[in-house]
This record gives structure tokens, sequence and C-alpha cells, in this order.
């Protein structure tokens, strides 16, 4: 059992795997869950106005396996009445959590229609919809905010925005602030800095709240650089870094997590398995790229990934043929593997093993009262929420953007929303680290 220097006992860290519209569909959960059983998974956001209006289609947002356990649902909007409904609804689906967007800088969200990152500004707003989800749901509500928005950007600001919503246990803190004048949405993730300092201060001055920290964290070293530099977070999120090279959530789940189930996992089974599911979820309609998309990173950093990309999404065929079988399709991919590609162990055990001193690593979790698993889908026992879908079906579009009506489609980018919004399309090398990170250079500034 790891312990403090005081010898008490504390939690393993929560991480985590950011909402991104386009991107976080139940196929992409399911993939992460294989790769990392025990980290906890988001839904891409979906709007208050779809899950009160879209009737008997609110499976294709709130649809998902017992496996992607634990799973996080996060909702957007401004309507206390639209939220409570939607959080009612939450319920019965099984989600272990529900958000509240605060972060989400895009034109159509934060500026059009009032929600995601505007909400900081209106503090009593969001204590409102914080409570009144409370008042319905079975499960913690938390919100996801940034560091402030536009000039609204000091200490004192974010400081009284989480002091003013007591009843929140739990804030996961972008650490940019959000502009919402003058830069796009994927600006907002680039620009702004980051500002890491911030959230460790936040988790000195409010003790007894849980602080999980975002934002340009792409590697192993970056998540031990974080809970070294601040040991009291709850908890870290990766973004982007989990699409364009999802293998790295393996090697968190074992050199942070301390999770030895993993360390033998090839991508021969990580493909097996997930050629099992595509199949299934082909017989129920839903659309083959959409299927095949998780897979296309799989390879990232390895031979012959953009072979098994173009095969992967047909981009070489002509039109008429870019929907084969589902079976003829992966064994066309599975052709472009090497055995040696295949059953090399993910896990990089070139990389020290450093699970966090003060951590407990996944074995032996119950000393500190913790569930003891080695299996996500023990942590819920709903059945899985689906039902056929039609053919023509789908929860992942390839023409999501900025000024659709987000009333009538879910299909607002959130904070983290891809660049990319045919996912393994994503440059796969863009998130390796330098030999020492911003985020470890930070962190040594932190610690000085």
């Amino acid at each position: 059992m790891a312990t403090t220097a005081q010898g008490s006992c504390r939690a393993r860290p929560e991480l985590s795997v950011a909402p991104m519209m386009a991107w976080t569909t139940r196929h992409q959960r399911f993939m992460a869950r294989i790769l990392a059983p025990t980290m906890t998974l988001w839904t891409e956001m979906v709007v208050d106005q779809t899950v009160v209006h879209c009737g008997d289609k609110l499976w294709q947002h709130f649809g998902h396996d017992d496996t992607e356990h634990p799973l996080v649902l996060q909702l957007g909007g401004n309507s206390v009445e639209a939220m409570r409904q939607s959080a009612e609804l939450a319920n019965e689906w099984g989600f272990d959590e529900i958000n509240l967007n605060v972060g989400c800088p895009s034109k159509t969200v934060a500026q059009k229609n009032a929600f995601g990152a505007s909400l900081m500004l209106r503090p009593e707003l969001v204590r409102e919809i914080i409570t009144t989800m409370q008042s319905v749901s079975s499960v913690p509500v938390t919100v996801k905010c940034r560091l402030g928005v536009d000039d609204q950007d000091d200490y004192a600001f974010l400081y009284n925005f989480v002091a003013s919503i007591p009843e929140c246990d739990h804030f996961i803190v972008h650490a940019r602030k959000a502009l919402l004048n003058g830069i796009n949405t994927r600006q907002n993730r680039a620009v702004p800095p980051l500002i890491y300092e911030r959230v460790y201060k936040l988790c000195e001055d409010f003790p007894d709240k849980k602080f999980s920290i975002n934002g340009g964290i792409a590697s192993v070293k970056d998540v031990q650089a974080v809970l070294e530099a601040e040991p009291r977070l709850h908890g870290v999120m990766l973004g982007r870094a989990a699409y364009r090279n999802p293998c790295l959530l393996t090697n968190l789940e074992y050199h942070i997590l301390g999770n030895e189930t993993v360390a033998s996992l090839t991508r021969r089974e990580v493909f097996d398995r997930y050629a099992e599911y595509a199949i299934e979820m082909s017989k129920r309609g839903y659309r083959t790229r959409d299927i095949v998309a998780p897979l296309g990173n799989l390879l990232a950093e390895q031979q012959f990934s953009k072979s098994f990309r173009k095969v992967l999404m047909c981009s070489d065929k002509p039109k008429g043929e870019r929907n084969p079988p589902m079976e003829d399709l992966l064994q066309e991919a599975r052709a472009c593997l090497s055995d040696e590609i295949l059953d090399k162990p993910i896990v990089d055990v070139s990389l020290d093993r450093h699970i966090v001193a003060g951590r407990t690593p996944l074995a032996g979790l119950g000393e500190c009262g913790e569930a003891d698993s080695d299996d996500a889908s023990s942590v819920s026992s709903s059945p899985v929420r689906d039902v056929a879908a039609s053919p023509s079906a789908s929860t992942t579009g390839s023409t999501h953007s900025d000024n659709d009506d987000v009333n009538n489609k879910n299909n607002t980018n959130t904070e983290n929303d891809v660049a990319h919004l045919g996912g393994p399309r994503a440059d796969p090398g863009s998130d390796v680290s330098c030999p020492q990170s911003e985020v470890e250079r930070r962190a040594q500034v932190s610690a000085s």
C-alpha cells in the first residue's frame, strides 16, 4: 500500500480520456477499454436540447457497452430544466458520472448558444444547473472548465468561480483560458498559454475538493511530471494524444496505474478483440467507416501504419467500393501487418516504471477502500444500451462544423475536439514528446 510522507493512504490518480467530438464515440471507447482496462472514459458532449428532443433516437447519443465503465456523460447547455431532464435520463442509462461542459470555446457553443466556456461568466447559473442535476441524479455531477474567459483570466476569477459552486466536489480544469473572440476552436487549444500552476493552487486553496488537470499532456513523462509537481491532484486527462497514439493508454495503465495485466498486451490481441466487436456493430447497422476509425492509429509510430489506415478507410478505392463487408475489410487490413508488429508487447519497457510516489498502484487497491478489480467491466452490471440501427444511422459524421445547428444535431465541438474529423487521418507522430517536454519543465519550476 502506498503512503504519503505522513503515512496516510492515497488513492491512485484518475486517468481519463477527454471528451472529443466525432472521436470519443462508443466505438473509440470500446477500443480504449481494450487498451486501458481501468481508465475513465468520456462520451462526446451531448447537448441538452438534443437529449430532450431526440425521442426514440436517444440511443445514438447515450448508447454504450458494459465494458466502457467507468464512463462519464458530458452534457452541454444552459437550460436548467433541460439539464434536469437530461440528468434523469442519464440515470436510466447507467453512466457513472455526469459532467457539465463549462469549457468549450467554439463560436457555436459559447457565443451563438451561450453555453460552454461562456458559462464561466455566469457562475450563479452554473450552480443552479449543478444543484438541479444533483437533485435528480444518482451519480456525481462534475464541472469541466478553463482557467478563465477573455480578460477575466486572473487567479482571483478562477478562485471565485470554484468557490461559487460549493456543491460541486470535482472540477476538471483545462489549464488555458478560453478566448471567445478572434480565434477558432483549434487555436483555443494552442494560443492561450498553459498555466498548470493555477490548477495546483486550487488544490492548495480547496483541500476538500478534487481537481483534475487537462491540456498539453501527451506522454507518460508528462503525466508523471504533473502528478509529482502537485501530489494533491485527483487526476490527469489526456486529449488528442489519446487518439493520435491510442497505445499510449496501455503504457499509462502500466507505468502510472501499475496495472500488470496489460504488460503482455499485443496489437494482435487488440485487433482480434476489436474485430469481433466491429463485426457485431456492422450487423447492427452502424456505418463501416465509423466502426473501423478507432483502429486507424493502432500502428501509430510503427511501420506500415499509413498503408494500414488506407486499407481501413478504403481511401484508394472508387467511391462505389468503399463499403465492403466488414469481415473482408478487416482481413485485408490484417494482411498489412507483420507478425513482428502484431506480437510485440505494446508496453514500452524502456520507460522508467514510475508509479507516482504516494499513489496506490492497481494491485491491492482494496487496502485504500477502492474496488480491487482488473476488469473495468466489473464496475457496472447494466445491460448494453443499444438498439438495432438502420444502415444509414451513425453517431459519427465526417461533416461536423462549428456552424451546424446545435439544437438539432449533437455535433458541436467540445473543448478538446479533434482537428481531423476522420480520426485515422491524424498525424500519428505529432504527440511524441521531446526529451524534456514543456510539462516537465513547468513541473520542475513548480517544484523548485
